[in-house]
């Protein structure tokens, strides 16, 4: 039995050991990924803005540059969300944690990467800085179009909106239910925030105003019994015209 148990605790140390690597790997692999997709230029090689090409900009090299490429061709923002969920799930694996219902939040995250594209293609089509494809890529391109000629435009954002939120349960159900308990906390602490600001605003001077061609001055209200600064005087009303007399009959 003793023999079974080390051979078992020798396995499951050796399976341990691989998996840490594995998600090392991973992890170096987005890191990457951030990089080169932060860091991409639409006149890097191989977009079609300007040929022949310069020298590459991304900070990933050549490497960056098809990588970034390829994830924007094909998935325009999606690539975004897909690289998010990705940190996070390595995250959670790195502190020694699995992700619970895993094949649930693959099914959550191929829906967002679906629709965040194709709402970025409704929203802006193209950019004059964007790839010829569109800001939404492949993805967001073809659903986006598909939805607007079938459902048209109302249609196509409810149905979006509707399969995002759903996604959004199945990605991370959690933080979704958590989140009207997280508002209502927020908003019970209102006054931590609101107190202070209004405290501030009342030490403000009063009827102080940004004049456009001057300094901030304070306006007050002209008086009537108040003297001239320049005269001394205080001044006066205008006095009404006084009616002419009426001309005389002539005898």
């Amino acid at each position: 039995m003793s023999k079974d148990a080390n051979k078992k605790s020798r396995k499951d140390a050796s399976a341990k050991y691989l998996r840490y690597c594995l998600v090392i790997l991973l992890g170096l692999f987005l890191v990457f990924s951030w990089v080169s997709l932060l860091s991409f230029n639409p006149k890097d090689p191989p977009g079609c803005v300007n040929f022949p090409h310069a020298k590459a900009r991304n900070l990933c090299g050549l490497a960056g540059c098809w990588l970034s490429y390829c994830y924007l061709y094909w998935l325009g923002p999606g690539a975004y969300v897909m690289l998010s969920s990705g940190t996070a799930a390595v995250i959670v694996w790195l502190r020694g944690h699995k992700v619970p219902d895993l094949p649930w939040r693959l099914v959550g995250l191929v829906l967002l990467i679906i629709t965040v594209p194709a709402m970025t293609h409704l929203v802006r089509p193209y950019s004059p800085d964007g790839l010829l494809i569109g800001n939404g890529g492949i993805v967001g391109l073809a659903t986006g179009e598909f939805l607007k000629h079938y459902c048209a435009v109302s249609g196509s954002w409810l149905i979006l909106l509707a399969t995002t939120a759903a996604a959004f349960m199945l990605l991370a159900d959690a933080l979704v239910l958590r989140l009207p308990a997280a508002l209502r906390a927020v908003w019970d602490r209102r006054q931590i925030v609101i107190g202070p600001m209004q405290r501030f605003i009342a030490r403000l001077p009063r009827r102080q105003v940004q004049t456009a061609g001057g300094p901030v001055g304070v306006l007050r209200p002209v008086s009537l019994r108040s003297p001239d600064r320049l005269t001394g005087k205080p001044p006066q009303r205008d006095k009404p015209p006084a009616d002419k007399p009426a001309d005389k009959p002539a005898a």
